[in-house]
């Protein structure tokens, strides 16, 4: 899952890394504002994330997911 969401991740300039192994990813950011669109977005995308202080975002809970349900959380990254 991590290395889907870093490929997604990198078509954004707002999003500085992901971190994380499994299912507990975070996903960084250049700033709060950045963050809180963040939170946002993937909310609106049906993705459960929580604010990871102010410079990102951290799925939640941990799940245990196919690699074939990972969809909605990349296709959210890349579009954000």
């Amino acid at each position: 899952m991590r290395s889907q969401a870093e490929r997604a991740a990198e078509k954004s300039s707002k999003i500085t890394g992901v971190r994380g192994v499994g299912t507990q990813l975070w996903i960084d950011t250049n700033s709060l504002q950045d963050t809180m669109a963040l939170y946002a977005h993937m909310r609106e995308s049906g993705v459960l994330v929580k604010l990871n202080g102010a410079r990102g975002v951290m799925t939640k809970p941990a799940l245990i997911l196919r690699d074939d349900q990972v969809g909605p959380l990349t296709q959210a990254l890349a579009k954000f």
